[in-house]
């Protein structure tokens, strides 16, 4: 599904079409290892066409490197953490 997605975007982007893709979940169950290439392949392509990768992800989704350390996205990357301490961690700064 991202691959196919991807792929629609970079063959469109000389064109007027969208120039972003959301994805939920895409990490679970993947080995460390591919989550990291995946996270790494997905940011080249969109830095090389110009496109926006949207991806939503829980804390134990995110790949640890060998010493056991989380994944660091760099900051410029990440608009949004969310959390549910209180309404400032919520989408739309409250509660429903």
């Amino acid at each position: 599904c991202v691959a196919f997605d991807i792929a629609l975007l970079v063959y469109y982007s000389s064109r007027s079409f969208y120039r972003f893709v959301y994805h939920d979940g895409v990490l679970e169950g993947l080995d460390d290892r591919v989550k990291q290439r995946l996270i790494k392949a997905t940011q080249r392509i969109c830095t090389d066409y110009g496109l926006q990768y949207i991806l939503s992800l829980i804390d134990s989704d995110i790949p640890k490197n060998i010493e056991g350390i989380d994944y660091q996205f760099p900051s410029d990357a990440v608009c949004l953490n969310l959390n549910d301490r209180d309404d400032r961690g919520k989408l739309f700064m409250r509660s429903f």
